[in-house]
């Protein structure tokens, strides 16, 4: 059966309404995304923005990727989605073609971007061929409000933790560590700083927040004033040295939460407030939560997708950090180096609200 598809009412919804009726089913486009889970969510949504744009019913994916997004999206295995309801009858055969093929082998790592990576031929003919096909922050919420959020799991979380967060005083803080931090990690963006030194997103430190961002967020994130609680998403390893100075610095504030990943998703998509990192992961999450009523980003990632052209309905709170990060061909090849630039980093931080 087709996957449910809400109704969802926005400028580029709308701008689209006729789209059901008119997209064409002999065709799809083909998208790679085979990567990790945020930008998995990414490319999803991006096939689906181009299924609309090129006026195709469906999208198909590269098998290989679908198991992580499974953990919390019910995703057709066969690795097609159904941009429009169609009929059983009329959904795609395994034989279709490609109309427009994106391959995600050359994946940039800014989320956000105009584009969201590097394209085959066909992506990048069709690009170039279109006057708007840049995914911006108010159709991105669309979209995956329309076409992703009813593929959710249900949540396994005890009531009262959901609740919890839906408290207005409440803000839920994504810290990020696994791959980024690691003795190896930090080895490899040293060689690559080496190698290629007018490439800046080989350093760490571009894609972990320092902790005073999250101080900041804290003490001033809630319309000026601070929060009453902050819950703290993090991964098992609890390297990220903002857990601890968080718990440190707001005692008896701070729940720290490191649980599966669909639990620890399910309190990204419910808060009221969230606070991402340079994630795609936390913050195509945070798209997806219907309850948002404020999203505190970084400008690195605002910089090509958030801003006043594009509308969403919750208020941007975009942080930029003038002096962050510390480039890493400057420092030893450490992790030390690299949890000490996170957590002594307190330098001016501005923030713009939209």
């Amino acid at each position: 059966m087709p996957q449910e598809i809400a109704s969802v009412s926005g400028p580029f919804m709308q701008e689209h309404s006729g789209f059901e009726q008119s997209c064409g089913q002999d065709a799809a486009v083909c998208q790679d995304i085979s990567a990790r889970m945020g930008n998995n969510l990414l490319q999803l949504a991006h096939g689906i923005f181009v299924s609309y744009i090129a006026g195709v019913c469906s999208m198909r994916w590269q098998m290989s990727a679908i198991a992580d997004v499974d953990e919390i999206l019910s995703i057709d295995r066969e690795g097609v989605l159904h941009i429009a309801s169609l009929p059983k009858s009329e959904q795609l055969s395994p034989e279709v073609r490609c109309a427009i093929e994106g391959d995600s082998a050359s994946w940039s790592h800014t989320p956000l971007e105009d584009y969201w990576g590097s394209w085959t031929e066909d992506m990048t003919q069709f690009i170039n061929s279109e006057k708007d096909t840049k995914l911006r922050i108010g159709v991105l919420y669309e979209i995956v409000q329309k076409h992703l959020v009813p593929l959710k799991k249900p949540c396994q979380l005890e009531q009262g933790s959901i609740m919890s967060v839906l408290d207005n005083n409440t803000v839920v803080m994504h810290m990020r560590s696994g791959d980024l931090l690691n003795a190896t990690w930090v080895s490899e963006a040293k060689e690559l700083a080496a190698e290629q030194p007018d490439e800046k997103g080989v350093d760490r430190t571009r894609y972990l927040m320092p902790c005073s961002y999250y101080e900041r967020v804290m003490e001033h994130g809630n319309d000026g004033k601070p929060f009453t609680k902050g819950w703290i998403i993090t991964e098992a390893d609890m390297m990220n040295p903002c857990v601890r100075q968080l718990e440190e610095q707001f005692p008896g504030k701070i729940q720290v939460q490191a649980s599966s990943i669909l639990d620890d998703s399910c309190m990204i998509m419910s808060a009221r407030n969230v606070a991402c990192d340079s994630s795609s992961f936390a913050q195509l999450l945070a798209l997806m939560n219907p309850h948002l009523e404020n999203l505190h980003v970084r400008d690195v990632d605002a910089s090509a997708a958030y801003g006043e052209e594009q509308s969403a309905p919750f208020r941007q709170h975009i942080y930029t950090l003038p002096t962050y990060p510390v480039l890493l061909e400057d420092h030893p090849d450490t992790l030390q180096t690299v949890i000490d630039v996170m957590s002594s980093y307190h330098d001016e931080i501005w923030v713009r609200k939209i």
